[in-house]
């Protein structure tokens, strides 16, 4: 019966290397239900199963840090962490149920590690500590690829089926990509190329580690919502260039960032699939795959908005 009244909804999608049994995804989101050392235990992975055995095609883990600066655990240099995310992937799999790894640098909205600042293109305020953020510079900036690399790496000897960058919510990358945030002079500020440079270099180095014979996607902030910071149009070109690369294999299209904060994690008030309109348009100008979030939360709601288009 579902079947029939659902079509679209429960059809499946190919997307890189693998292949989601139907359309509804659980974006990332994080419940705090790590251990100490932030590492899935007994009751994330039981989260996750549920899920699976619900019926979902897809589960995005929540971000797991890559970088000290964030000032979270590095769960990727724990030595059991392939071990311990092996078991969860396996879990899920029991249920014919794909999942992804998020790979997370805070930027400036992170707390900072030990003995380290935040780190960021520029030095404009956080925008919840309102501490002013270190301006990295050349070698930190390849230092970071370099992590968002190592940690890619590892998802894919874990098993998961693919890997996201998390380029949204004015994280790290974001904050490269915005005007707002990257007021730089070099070659990682100024023009949107420049701006991109960043992103795309992590991107480049992921496809290099894992292979053309996995997924990698990424998620995006279609609109910052911010006087100054990224628009839609903008992220049009943006997606467009990305595709162009030939290295990703879906785009995962949210909303907002700290500053606008309501967006980013919509509140009931917020009507139903509120920023299904930033994804259609940006699935307009692409051919990959294109996520879209914001108070999907009923199957008639998702069917029609998969039949639109």
């Amino acid at each position: 019966m579902a079947q029939a009244q659902f079509k679209y909804l429960f059809s499946p999608l190919k997307i890189g290397t693998m292949t989601v049994r139907n359309r509804i995804v659980s974006t990332p989101h994080h419940p705090l239900y790590d251990d100490e050392r932030g590492l899935p235990g007994d009751r994330l992975i039981n989260y996750w199963v549920s899920k699976a055995k619900g019926g979902i095609g897809l589960i995005g883990t929540q971000v797991y840090n890559i970088h000290p600066a964030t000032g979270f655990f590095l769960p990727f240099r724990q030595p059991d962490f392939v071990a311990r995310m092996k078991r969860a992937v396996d879990a899920v799999h029991k249920y014919d149920t794909r999942i992804t790894i998020q790979l997370w640098h805070a930027g400036s909205e992170g707390t900072g590690g030990i003995g380290r600042s935040l780190w960021a293109p520029s030095p404009v305020p956080s925008p919840h500590s309102y501490d002013v953020p270190h301006q990295i510079d050349e070698r930190e900036i390849k230092e970071a690829v370099h992590y968002y690399v190592e940690a890619a790496a590892k998802v894919r000897e874990a098993g998961a089926d693919g890997v996201e960058l998390h380029g949204a919510h004015g994280y790290l990358p974001c904050e490269f990509l915005s005007p707002y945030s990257n007021r730089r002079t070099d070659e990682y500020g100024g023009s949107l190329e420049n701006r991109m440079r960043f992103v795309v270099e992590i991107i480049d180095g992921m496809r290099a580690t894992v292979g053309k014979d996995y997924t990698v996607g990424i998620r995006l902030s279609a609109d910052e919502f911010v006087d100054g910071g990224l628009t839609l149009e903008e992220m049009k070109v943006v997606c467009r260039a990305l595709e162009r690369t030939g290295k990703l294999d879906y785009l995962s299209i949210s909303a907002g960032n700290y500053r606008s904060l309501y967006t980013v994690i919509a509140p009931m008030y917020v009507p139903l699939g509120a920023f299904v309109y930033a994804a259609a348009a940006i699935k307009e100008v692409v051919d990959l795959p294109v996520f879209c979030i914001g108070r999907i939360n009923d199957p008639v709601q998702a069917e029609k908005i998969l039949s639109d288009g």
